[in-house]
């Protein structure tokens, strides 16, 4: 893990928390906060996310430009994420991603991504929760694990490693270069979609994102609507 400063701890509330806490003013880049469970772990909008042993739990502290594009680094971590599963899984498991910030497998999420930014601390705290042996039931999006699609054994640490090597590997590319990565492994086009925006549903197919990170969806009445914000479903067999 050449780059990064690991700490490694049984159980914390939430490694971002966590991260914050130990990262310093100004904050320590490439600074990690590995878990072995989360007692308060969170998703988007505080959503609770369920953290028992044998998953991966793990935040990291990102040097963030006053010009960065803001879903930047929740797009640069999920390529990397995908890539990790790939090399850690033999291949036995491909999942795509699923705007804006998860990785899913027939559908099905597997990992989630958070970021979190203090601009006066000039740094982003990026959150990843990889289902790797367990995952939750009775979810909004349906979940599963690594193990349930057919990886064996795999190692918090193992995977921990690649993705960090991964992250060091694209640390200096840009948007352009980033987008087009993420664009590649996202659910193909034509996914139909339903997408929440507040009290509201919208649906449609997939239709990619913007330079901006913002979500595409194609209407049935024709017009290509353009999401900055919302809760996005695949409609996908399998």
């Amino acid at each position: 893990m050449t780059d990064f400063r690991v700490v490694r701890l049984n159980s914390v509330d939430s490694t971002n928390a966590e991260a914050w806490r130990r990262a310093g003013r100004p904050a320590e880049a490439n600074l990690v906060v590995w878990a072995r469970q989360q007692e308060q772990g969170r998703g988007r909008h505080g959503r609770g996310w369920v953290s028992p042993p044998g998953n991966l739990y793990a935040s990291v502290v990102r040097p963030r430009a006053g010009n960065a594009h803001p879903a930047l680094e929740v797009f640069r971590a999920g390529i990397c994420l995908v890539e990790a599963v790939l090399v850690v899984t033999g291949s036995a498991v491909t999942a795509r991603l699923k705007w804006p910030n998860d990785l899913v497998v027939g559908g099905r999420k597997v990992a989630g991504i958070l970021a979190e930014t203090v601009p006066e601390r000039a740094a982003t705290v990026v959150g990843t929760g990889v289902n790797l042996i367990s995952h939750p039931d009775a979810t909004s999006l349906p979940a599963t694990d690594l193990a349930r699609e057919g990886a064996q054994r795999v190692n918090p640490a193992r995977l921990l490693a690649a993705y960090l090597e991964r992250l060091a590997a694209r640390a200096a590319h840009g948007p352009n270069r980033i987008l087009e990565r993420w664009r590649a492994l996202a659910l193909p086009a034509g996914t139909p979609f339903r997408v929440r925006i507040g009290d509201a549903e919208v649906q449609g197919t997939f239709a990619g994102v913007d330079d901006e990170g913002a979500l595409l969806l194609d209407l049935a009445d024709g017009e290509r609507r353009r999401i900055i914000a919302g809760d996005a479903f695949p409609e996908m067999d399998g």
